[in-house]
């Protein structure tokens, strides 16, 4: 691919990007990305194949991102780094809504990623199981199934973070949402707690 043709496809994604943001999910219309982008709807269809490849772009564009903050959250020190890896997970939801959608949510009907895309994907999970494995290790958390427990702790991250973002609130006083937040990845982190003797 010619720089030339990097750029178009940059500038194309970068525009997807800017409807998300903007626009939600329902942004993403090729003739709009084309327009925004400064290009034709023949150019997004040659770099894209059309509407799912800029989605698959997307959501893989949005896992490299996630999965690097949820690296720099750990930072070298995962048996030390839980509540910043969740505090990490929230805050990166909040400042990319539209992509964290089309990654966790069926937000595009139709849309499915590629085995490949799905693969990449995994590396976020990853980081979170290495984390509860060297917390394990320090002694932070009760010994057990990694993955199991990283699954459960994920499962708890999304809820709270999906309710937030569709601005879901039990009350109709509003809710100090980080506080709500904390309190789960302490609650968490007590679960898993090792067994006292």
């Amino acid at each position: 691919m010619s720089s030339t043709s990097s750029e178009q496809q940059h500038a194309i994604l970068a525009a997807a990007l800017k409807l998300l943001a903007h626009g939600g999910p329902q942004a993403l219309r090729v003739r709009d990305i084309a327009t925004t982008a400064g290009c034709t709807t023949m150019a997004v269809y040659s770099r894209f194949g059309g509407k799912d490849g800029i989605v698959e772009a997307i959501y893989v564009d949005g896992f490299h991102r996630f999965t690097q903050a949820l690296e720099e959250a750990v930072n070298g020190r995962p048996a030390d780094q839980g509540e910043q890896l969740g505090m990490a997970y929230r805050m990166w939801a909040l400042e990319n809504p539209g992509s964290y959608q089309i990654m966790f949510t069926q937000a595009v009907p139709g849309f499915t990623p590629s085995p490949e895309a799905t693969l990449m994907a995994l590396g976020s999970f990853q980081v979170l199981v290495d984390t509860v494995q060297a917390q394990q290790g320090a002694g932070h958390l009760r010994q057990g199934d990694a993955t199991q427990i990283a699954w459960a702790q994920w499962g708890m991250s999304h809820g709270l973070v999906m309710l937030e973002l569709a601005g879901i609130q039990p009350t109709e006083e509003p809710v100090a949402a980080e506080a709500v937040y904390r309190d789960g990845l302490h609650a968490a982190a007590r679960g898993f707690a090792p067994d006292q003797a």
